[in-house]
């Protein structure tokens, strides 16, 4: 396995059975986060767990404000509705109007 120092990332390896996109939202071993760059089934790579980043919203008809939790959503997120089971991974950093497709969220792991 990689070797990854810096605590905004962790390694894990792809065993989904396929290629994992570059800038994908997945939950690898537990953590929740953003792939680096494009890993190749049965290949070592690296998840971003913290920090500002781009993701797709599961539904771009609904707007979320910026401070407003969201939940991962089969790799991409909503706006947190306090619904048991909801995993929390972050707080939006800008508002997303109903039709965005794509919001700035800061995922940290002390949510889950």
């Amino acid at each position: 396995m990689a070797k990854v120092k810096e605590g905004d990332r962790i390694a894990f390896v792809n065993n989904t059975g396929s290629e994992i996109k570059g800038g994908s939202l997945i939950n690898a071993d537990g953590f929740y986060g953003v792939v680096y760059k494009t890993v190749k089934n049965g290949e070592d790579g690296v998840l971003i767990i913290e920090g500002a980043v781009k993701v797709e919203a599961s539904d771009p008809t609904v707007a979320i404000n910026k401070g407003d939790k969201v939940v991962y959503a089969s790799g991409k997120v909503n706006k947190a509705t306090g619904t048991s089971g909801e995993i929390l991974i972050g707080k939006a950093l800008e508002d997303k109007p109903a039709g965005q497709k794509e919001l700035l969220i800061k995922l940290n792991p002390f949510y889950y």
